[in-house]
């Protein structure tokens, strides 16, 4: 409930993420896992469960779907990015690029019809937090998606 429309500041850990509120210390973070997917192949990582969160990261705004504030995204590891249905609440992106760090709630699987005519049941995620607050020094690098909060 903390972070459910709320900004936060994402830790420097790799595996798992680190986040905290902005006014909260430096050492008190809640660990939550990165959103790597479904059926993704790597030792130790657990299958998503509905209802459980997530923290996406440079997850990539592909296109806007018909449904307002939903959008096909491409979500994962460096490595494996694979498409996502990604429900904003709170933010309206403006234009497609990379996502700032995002708590979000796996939603389960949702049929849907991919640009070149197939259907496929792909991941839906529900966007909790605002994106991640910006803590280095410039402003957002361009490749970033712009956005205003609802």
């Amino acid at each position: 409930m903390t972070f459910r429309g709320q900004p936060f500041v994402l830790g420097e850990d790799a595996s798992v993420a680190l986040v905290r509120a902005p006014d909260w210390p430096e050492d008190r973070n809640l660990r939550l896992p990165y959103w790597l997917g479904i059926n993704v192949l790597v030792p130790g990582v657990l299958q998503p469960k509905e209802g459980d969160y997530y923290v996406i990261s440079e997850a990539v705004l592909q296109k806007r779907l018909d449904d307002p504030g939903e959008w096909l995204v491409e979500a994962g590891s460096k490595l494996v990015k694979q498409q996502a249905i990604y429900a904003t609440t709170k933010t309206r992106y403006v234009g497609t690029g990379k996502i700032l760090p995002t708590i979000v709630q796996f939603m389960g699987k949702r049929a849907l019809e991919l640009p070149d005519g197939r259907k496929a049941e792909l991941p839906a995620l529900r966007e909790v937090s605002l994106p991640m607050k910006w803590t280095l020094k410039g402003s957002v690098p361009k490749s970033y998606a712009r956005y205003q909060i609802r």
